[in-house]
């Protein structure tokens, strides 16, 4: 479960149209260079049995050079690859959410908003959802792919609370669901704002502090100290000191 986590989780934030990006040392090109060679020499002797693979480690690599001159290009080359890998292993979720991060990098490198980007994926999300149906992160990426649309409607509403339901303890998800109460619980079915109530509720029992520093830069102190003072110490300290 904490391998596919590492994988999920890169894309989910209400918000983001993208990963984080960093500059990777020349020793490290280097190295990724070699495995690269490594594993096209292995796709010759083994033949198709390792293409999936093979296009799956290409598409990894090259995410590492984006800080090159021409980034763009790298980006397609790296969708181009992980695009193949998914046509050879369409089953394999992993492939597809490589694929859908690139995908997120290259429309932003072109401009393209984020709002059109997520409406334009939101098939692939589902498609995901399907390979994984008890993993709450596909879920949250699909909600968090929805909301960036601006599409609130029945399925937001039953994905999110699939999610919660299938990791009510996960913290990442908890934090999630804070921010999409506090920019959305207006608009959303009241069982919805029900289902993240009480992952908040959660939250503040096992991280009450990044709970409160999460909601202080979101203007919602005033309803955390309302809603918890009274049951938990550190939120009552922490609103008592202002």
């Amino acid at each position: 479960m904490r391998a596919q986590a590492t994988a999920t989780t890169r894309a989910i934030s209400v918000g983001e149209s993208g990963v984080p990006l960093r500059a990777v040392p020349a020793s490290r090109r280097r190295w990724a260079a070699v495995m690269m060679a490594v594993a096209l020499l292995l796709l010759v002797l083994a033949g198709f049995r390792f293409h999936s693979a093979l296009m799956f480690q290409v598409a990894q690599s090259k995410r590492a050079f984006i800080q090159t001159p021409d980034r763009l290009g790298v980006l397609n080359e790296a969708l181009a690859a992980a695009e193949k890998a998914q046509r050879s292993d369409p089953g394999n979720p992993n492939v597809g959410e490589l694929e859908l991060d690139l995908s997120l990098l290259v429309a932003a490198e072109n401009r393209e908003p984020s709002r059109d980007t997520s409406a334009r994926l939101l098939p692939r999300y589902r498609e995901l959802v399907a390979l994984r149906p008890r993993w709450p992160y596909a879920r949250a990426n699909l909600v968090s792919a929805k909301l960036r649309a601006g599409q609130i409607d029945q399925e937001t509403n039953q994905e999110l609370r699939e999610m919660i339901a299938l990791g009510p303890w996960e913290p990442r998800l908890q934090m999630l669901a804070a921010d999409i109460l506090y920019a959305y619980g207006d608009a959303l079915e009241p069982a919805s704002r029900e289902a993240l109530l009480g992952a908040l509720d959660r939250a503040v029992q096992w991280q009450p502090h990044e709970v409160m520093d999460r909601g202080e830069r979101r203007g919602q102190m005033p309803f955390l100290c309302s809603r918890y003072s009274a049951a938990s110490r550190t939120v009552k300290a922490i609103c008592e000191r202002g």
